[in-house]
C-alpha cells in the first residue's frame, strides 16, 4: 500500500471521486467531512497527506487547516474553485493548492505523489 490520504470534503461525489483516483493507485484514503471529525481521524491514524476543502458545510476549510498546522506536521494541499484563496492557505501553511475545476484526475495523482511523503506527528 502506498501512502494514507485524508480527503475532507462534504460533497461526498467528489469525495468519492477522489478517493476512487487514488485508490486506483494503491493509496489508502479516509474521507471526512468537518473539523471534529478531521481531528479525531488524524488523532488515531497516520497519515501522510490532508486534501482540504475550503467550502465546508460545517467549518471554515480555513479553520481546518489552522487547527491541523497547530497539531500535527503533515502536509495539507487545498482543493478548491476559490483561486483568489490561495495565497492566503499558503500562508496559512498549506503546501499546495489545487482548484477543482482547472485540474484533471492527473494532476491531482501528481501533487498527491509530490506532498505524500511525511507522516503525522502530534
Amino acid at each position: 500500500m502506498k501512502s494514507s490520504v485524508l480527503i475532507v470534503e462534504d460533497n461526498k461525489d467528489l469525495a468519492d471521486f477522489y478517493r476512487i483516483i487514488l485508490e486506483e493507485q494503491q493509496y489508502s484514503v479516509a474521507l471526512v467531512e468537518n473539523l471534529e471529525d478531521t481531528l479525531s481521524h488524524l488523532k488515531k491514524n497516520t497519515c501522510d497527506l490532508v486534501l482540504l476543502d475550503l467550502l465546508l458545510e460545517e467549518d471554515s476549510g480555513k479553520d481546518i487547516l489552522k487547527e491541523i498546522k497547530r497539531l500535527f506536521t503533515i502536509p495539507v494541499v487545498i482543493i478548491s474553485n476559490l483561486p483568489h484563496e490561495r495565497n492566503e492557505c499558503l500562508s496559512l501553511g498549506a503546501v499546495g493548492f489545487i482548484v477543482k475545476s482547472e485540474t484533471e484526475p492527473e494532476g491531482i495523482l501528481e501533487v498527491v505523489k509530490k506532498f505524500a511523503s511525511k507522516k503525522c506527528l502530534e
